[in-house]
């Protein structure tokens, strides 16, 4: 047992499974490293001083963790914690929204009070950023594969091109639907999300047509999971999990 002094927010694992990144007392990340019998700190990220509440993002090489707090988007070195040469104070952020990376590993995107916005992984340099038709925040994890797909606060689900952030297509709800968790690629060319209201939503990834619903019936604020081979819809809600296929 290792006690970090504060609640947990969040944590993700190093692909080696090594390494264990956590978000501690909300306001500095901690790198636990497994000795096998115990756990030991590696390292540990004082912060900026704002609220960390999402989940770090890791790079494709496994050599960067990218943390986004209430003031700006951070890349660290996953060996040491030292800040990169690169990373952006973001506009209008949020920071409960966490960040995603591109297949490629160049872009990370994550929303912010009015939209979404891509930052180069590198320099950490802006490359675009995407407002919602209604000025709504985007407070889902983008899904990032054909298109970066988002769910925002006004019911409206967003795919935009991942180099332009140019809108591919959009789906309205309307703004009683608020979506806040993340969507996942489903089999078949699918994405599934799903709304505050309990509903989950299956769409067609390439032009955003509807395939089918299914009311839950509780708040859903959680991230779709989709199981590869099976392509079960996995979802949980007030206390309840759920499977779906």
């Amino acid at each position: 047992m290792t006690n970090l002094g504060g609640a947990i927010y969040a944590h993700t694992m190093s692909p080696t499974g090594s390494l264990f990144i956590i978000v501690a007392a909300g306001k500095r990340i901690v790198a636990l490293q497994d000795s096998g019998t115990t756990a030991y700190q590696a390292w540990a990220w004082p912060g900026d001083g704002s609220a960390i509440t999402s989940y770090p993002a890791l790079s494709n090489n496994d050599q960067i963790i990218y943390v986004q707090t209430g003031i700006a988007l951070y890349s660290l070195s996953m060996g040491t914690g030292q800040m990169t040469s690169g990373f952006a104070i973001t506009p209008n952020v949020i920071n409960f929204a966490s960040p995603t990376m591109s297949l490629n590993g160049n872009l990370v995107f994550v929303g912010t009070t009015n939209g979404m916005i891509a930052v180069n992984a590198q320099s950490g340099g802006l490359s675009w950023q995407f407002f919602t038709a209604t000025g709504a925040p985007c407070l889902s994890t983008a899904s990032v594969t054909l298109y970066a797909y988002v769910g925002c606060s006004d019911g409206g689900f967003y795919a935009l091109n991942l180099n332009s952030g140019f809108q591919q297509w959009y789906y309205s709800l309307g703004s009683s639907n608020p979506i806040f968790g993340g969507s996942a690629l489903g089999t078949n060319n699918e994405i599934v999300f799903a709304t505050t209201t309990g509903n989950v939503y299956c769409l067609s990834a390439t032009a955003g047509l509807f395939r089918w619903s299914w009311n839950i019936g509780g708040n859903i604020t959680s991230s779709m999971v989709v199981a590869g081979t099976s392509g079960d819809i996995y979802v949980a809600s007030q206390g309840v999990f759920y499977s779906i296929n």
